[in-house]
């Protein structure tokens, strides 16, 4: 079943809660679904869908309470992933956008490839 806004990616055992304790983010390590649950609500905002053949290598991080870094591809068509920004009162936005190749490959796995470990 594919993941949807609105809904959990099914695979939950990689997340990161919320400075505050308000928010999980959860990427989907079967695919490259990255998702943020409000605890309070239930609410799940889908923040990057599963795109066919592609999984996630890297575990979101909360800059703060309200920001969330990620790996994600930034279009449907995309085959470089880029470090994302989301904040919960904006849209999400690029960071990586002409950082070198070899720093942000490894944070996807894309169909076919295998991803090297990321750097430390």
């Amino acid at each position: 079943m594919p993941v949807r806004e609105g809904s959990l990616p099914d695979d939950l055992s990689v997340f990161a809660p919320s400075p505050d304790g308000q928010r999980v983010a959860v990427v989907e390590a079967g695919t490259d679904a990255v998702a943020v649950l409000e605890l309070a609500t239930g609410k799940v905002s889908l923040l990057s869908p599963a795109h066919e053949g592609w999984k996630s290598r890297l575990i979101p991080a909360w800059r703060n309470p309200h920001e969330l870094s990620f790996a994600a591809l930034p279009s449907a068509t995309a085959t470089r992933p880029e470090l994302m920004l989301w904040r919960v009162d904006a849209p999400r936005r690029v960071l990586s956008e002409g950082w070198p190749g070899d720093v942000v490959k490894p944070w996807l796995e894309g169909p076919g490839t295998k991803a090297e470990s990321p750097a430390p």
